[in-house]
């Protein structure tokens, strides 16, 4: 809670005050933060002066928490994989899939049963105000959890699964060409999907960001890196193959 307090008033004070202060944080990031923010920094301290023995809160703050570092921690882990072994494209799936039904449970299904046992305890107690920012803040951030969470996450593990399922549909006597295609496709996918495991937290963390041309060159490796090289590879394939087709 002190940790988005401090981040709040960070980001005003770079609007207020910076010459690119709105550049830097656009008002589309700022009602996210805000939105993001305002469960803790609004309900965190009331909640816990008051219901800090009840169930359905400890719950909340444990998913939470929980929901984030596994995701990040399975998002640090599959770029490690590579996905041109069988065995390591399983468990890339695998781990991913235990991401997203994570996210839904905690976020979704979870997030609205403990929510609403909230609400019902606010109202039985006739605590108007917990009950009336209660359902304000959590209609927020249920509105962000699944827009920049579960949504982009699971459409983009679909779009993943489609592609892995191409991949590994191939025969055997596929053409050079077309083999080397499908493999520049799954790993597009394995791109995109990282990026949206990380996606909400870049937007916390996105002036944090370390500049490339600092940072030690990868020689080798799968993941997201390794998906990277073959999107620059394929650049390049097409580029020759389309002067090919031009002379």
């Amino acid at each position: 809670m002190g940790w988005e307090l401090q981040d709040m008033i960070e980001i005003l004070t770079v609007r207020a005050f910076y010459k690119d202060g709105k550049k830097t944080f656009p008002d589309a990031i700022v009602v996210i933060l805000l939105i993001h923010h305002s469960l803790a920094s609004g309900l965190g301290i009331p909640m816990i002066l008051y219901y800090r023995n009840n169930r359905n809160l400890h719950w909340l703050c444990f998913e939470l928490q929980f929901a984030a570092g596994l995701a990040l921690a399975i998002g640090e882990i599959t770029k490690l994989l590579d996905i041109s072994k069988p065995k390591q494209l399983y468990a890339f799936k695998a781990l991913n899939f235990i991401a997203l039904i994570t996210m839904v449970w905690t976020r979704v299904i979870h997030w609205t049963y403990n929510t609403t046992a909230l609400f019902i305890t606010f109202y039985n107690d006739r605590a108007w105000t917990f009950l009336f920012f209660g359902i304000m803040i959590s209609i927020g951030f249920t509105a962000f959890s699944y827009l920049c969470c579960v949504k982009p996450f699971y459409k983009k593990f679909v779009k993943f699964l489609n592609v892995s399922a191409e991949y590994e549909a191939l025969p055997a006597d596929a053409s050079p060409d077309k083999r080397r295609s499908s493999v520049i496709q799954l790993n597009l996918a394995v791109a995109e999907l990282l990026d949206a495991e990380v996606q909400p937290v870049e937007l916390l963390f996105q002036r944090r960001e370390v500049s490339r041309r600092q940072s030690v060159p990868v020689l080798r490796g799968g993941g997201r890196r390794g998906s990277l090289r073959l999107l620059m590879h394929s650049k390049s394939f097409a580029h020759g193959m389309t002067k090919s087709k031009d002379i």
